[in-house]
């Protein structure tokens, strides 16, 4: 099942615009900035989950899966760049079981096509040919095929559909909005938010108690709720308040039902760089919106150049995605 999923490759079908010419990389423009969802025929639930960025200045594409509804979700990354010696483009795909493919891709009538030679973490050799088939503005169907005793035989045939609009961060957090930056000076600026179906009075509930904390985030919390209070977390089953295995945020800041600013005060004796990330702050912002549903906003600041604020905004940019994604999924659930 892996070997067929990582055929399945970043890239979308699209006509080729005419921008292709100049840019070698236009044809999967389309793909750019969102995230799209398909379901295995047949597979009662197993979803394939992809979402698309330029990196490198727009010289690079980078695709980022997540396979769902199988047991434990199976992860993998592919990167396409042009490769100007061949005149092609080619790109490189890792997953998460230790699995690695090199292929290219080549723009074809109303898609493209990519030829995969994939290498298993055992080192058992696949050969693949899949090709993207636009489907209208928002989706389009890959069909892929692996070469069996000398032949071509279908694996499967997948319809996939866009799922979020740009600026997410990766596949695991199709419903969160990335408009995080970095300054000229090097410092970042992690901001995510997601349209959370519910309204701000009962997010509010989850992030102002022990009882919310619990309900969607946590395995024991602690709240004092007010300002210089302390939010006190654990992910373990047999936490007791005090701990100091325990996460302790403090509230810096509160406007009541609308927004809160935390500090981390206190992180657990693993976690790398505590000194460097107590001197960022975290703010919660809650937007009401006309259909009754919450844009919940996440802005976190203080993050600084250099190796450590570097290491520790690559990991809360994703780590305070899966906040919003997971606080979205359990208001929605108990809606």
């Amino acid at each position: 099942m892996k070997r067929v999923v990582m055929a399945a490759l970043a890239a979308a079908v699209i006509s080729i615009p005419a921008a292709a010419a100049d840019d070698p990389l236009a044809p999967m423009g389309f793909l750019v900035g969102s995230c799209w969802k398909g379901e295995f025929p047949g597979s009662n639930g197993v979803t394939d989950t992809h979402c698309f960025e330029t990196v490198y200045g727009g010289r690079l594409i980078r695709d980022r899966h997540i396979v769902e509804g199988a047991g434990q979700p199976y992860l993998g990354e592919s990167l396409y760049r042009w490769d100007g010696a061949a005149h092609v483009v080619r790109y490189t795909y890792d997953s998460s079981d230790g699995g690695h493919s090199d292929g290219t891709m080549r723009p074809v009538e109303g898609g493209l096509s990519f030829d995969d030679n994939y290498l298993d973490a055992d080192g058992t050799a696949l050969k693949m040919r899949v090709t993207w088939t636009r489907a209208g503005a928002d989706g389009y169907v890959a069909l892929a095929e692996a070469m069996v005793d000398g032949a071509w035989k279908t694996k499967w045939r997948v319809p996939f559909h866009r799922v979020a609009a740009e600026g997410v961060v990766d596949a695991r957090f199709p419903d969160v909005r990335d408009s995080s930056y970095r300054d000229a000076d090097g410092s970042g600026v992690i901001r995510l938010s997601a349209i959370v179906r519910a309204p701000a009075s009962r997010i509010w509930t989850a992030l102002s108690t022990s009882q919310g904390w619990e309900s969607w985030g946590v395995k024991h919390a602690w709240v004092d709720f007010r300002l210089g209070g302390v939010i006190e977390t654990s992910y373990s089953e047999t936490a007791a308040q005090g701990s100091r295995d325990n996460i302790r945020n403090r509230i810096e800041a509160i406007i009541p039902g609308r927004m809160l600013t935390i500090r981390n005060v206190q992180a657990p004796p693993d976690f790398a760089h505590p000194e460097e990330f107590a001197q960022t702050v975290t703010t919660l912002l809650l937007t009401p919106r006309d259909d009754g549903s919450t844009e919940v906003s996440l802005t976190a600041v203080g993050y600084r150049s250099g190796p450590a604020f570097d290491a520790l905004y690559a990991m809360f940019r994703g780590g305070d995605a899966w906040t919003l994604q997971n606080l979205k999924r359990a208001l929605e659930a108990g809606a």
